[in-house]
């Protein structure tokens, strides 16, 4: 899905599809691939830094390259809902809360 975005978001642009030398799903592969390289990857921001798999890239910030992806949780509230299911819910209330506060449509229940 992330390849199909990025060729979009160039062909939205009238851009050449970019020119791939590499392509793996493996996200602790990438960085070490491309670090020795003049070569790009398009991996999460979260994936650079110190003690990171990506450290030693630094991000190229460009708002037509930033992919925003959506995480959902779904379930019926008449239905039995499993303790782990609870706990999950509740992590993602106290880890996710504060940043989704800002996002006036946005109701996590």
């Amino acid at each position: 899905m992330t390849r199909q975005w990025i060729d979009a978001a160039f062909a939205s642009r009238d851009l050449s599809e970019p020119d791939v030398v590499i392509q793996t799903n493996n996200i602790s592969l990438s960085p070490r691939l491309i670090a020795p390289t003049d070569l790009l990857t398009f991996i999460s921001r979260r994936n650079l830094g110190r003690g990171r798999v990506g450290e030693p890239l630094v991000e190229i910030s460009l708002p037509e390259t930033t992919m925003h992806r959506e995480v959902v949780a779904v379930h019926r509230n008449s239905s039995y809902m499993p303790p782990a299911v609870e706990r999950f819910i509740a992590i993602l209330k106290q880890e996710a809360g504060p940043a989704l506060d800002a996002i006036p449509e946005f109701e996590l229940s």
